[in-house]
C-alpha cells in the first residue's frame, strides 16, 4: 500500500525509466540463381522474408561488379537497360533499375564476401544448377513502378 503513492509521483514527476535500446533485426540475404537463369536475392529480417530481388544474368554486365563503400555491392545492366527487379513483401511493391545495389550483411562491412558470391554466381552460371523460383506472387497482380 506504501508503494503506490510512489508510483503515481514516478508516473507524473516527468521522469522516465530509462530503457536499453533495442536490438535492431539481424538482416541477412540468401543469393541464388533460378532455373531462368536468373540472380535472385532474398532478403531477410530476422526470421521473415521482407523482399526478393530478381536480375537475368543475360541481362547484366558483369564487367561492372564492383563494391562502392557507400551503396554496397553494385553491378549494371547491359546497355541502361532496368532489367534489376527489386520486391518489398511489406508494401507490395516492385521497382525496376538499371543497376542492381546490394547492402552487404553486417557480417560482412567491406562487402568482399558478397562480392566474391555473387562474381562466382555471375561466371559460374552456364545453366547446370538447380534454383527454384520462389516468386510469392504473380506477375499479373504486383504494384510495379519503373
Amino acid at each position: 500500500m506504501h508503494l503506490f503513492p510512489l508510483l503515481l509521483v514516478g508516473l507524473f514527476s516527468g521522469d522516465r525509466p530509462v530503457l536499453p535500446p533495442a536490438d535492431p533485426p539481424a538482416q541477412s540475404h540468401r543469393i541464388r540463381v533460378d532455373h531462368a537463369d536468373r540472380l535472385v536475392v532474398d532478403h531477410f529480417s530476422g526470421r521473415s522474408r521482407t523482399g526478393q530481388d530478381r536480375v537475368p544474368i543475360g541481362q547484366l554486365d558483369i564487367s561492372t561488379l564492383r563494391v562502392d563503400p557507400v551503396m554496397g555491392v553494385v553491378i549494371d545492366c547491359a546497355d541502361g537497360v532496368r532489367c534489376a527487379e527489386r520486391e518489398s513483401f511489406e508494401g507490395n511493391i516492385t521497382r525496376r533499375s538499371s543497376r542492381y545495389v546490394l547492402q552487404p550483411p553486417l557480417e560482412d562491412p567491406t562487402g568482399a564476401h558478397t562480392l566474391a558470391t555473387m562474381n562466382d554466381l555471375l561466371t559460374g552460371t552456364a545453366s547446370g544448377h538447380n534454383g527454384a523460383s520462389s516468386e510469392t506472387i504473380p506477375g499479373t497482380i504486383r504494384n510495379t513502378h519503373p
